[in-house]
């Protein structure tokens, strides 16, 4: 009995271990996906205001039809990868909060930047 008790003990250490490594895993995953999703928001702002500057430029005449879709490219490229980042961010606080044995407050979940 003795013996099954201390398999048992050490069953559950090797348990509690391996928990924390799964949520310090989610958690580092959040980290990341947090700074991605704060880069490629900064990275839309930037491909909006270069699309805009090449549609001011087409529009005056000083710049040209491919400069003007180059630059609505680079605008939908960055649109996409927003989308995508913000994606991520979601799966992984649901991994995060699924790892931790939490629910979801789907009220308070948002692929915003953390800053916003």
């Amino acid at each position: 009995v003795e013996a099954e008790l201390e398999v048992l003990k050490r069953q559950r250490e090797g348990a509690s271990r391996g928990i924390g490594v799964q949520v310090e895993s989610a958690v580092a995953d959040v980290v990341a996906a947090e700074a991605k999703k704060t880069a490629s928001h900064q990275a839309l702002s930037a491909g909006r205001s270069w699309f805009r500057a090449a549609e001011l430029n087409f529009a005056a005449g000083v710049g040209s039809a491919k400069d003007l879709l180059e630059g609505y490219s680079g605008f939908v490229k960055t649109q996409i990868d927003d989308a995508q980042a913000g994606y991520e961010l979601l799966v992984a606080k649901s991994r995060l909060d699924q790892t931790a044995g939490t629910l979801l407050n789907t009220g308070e979940l948002t692929c915003l930047p953390p800053s916003q």
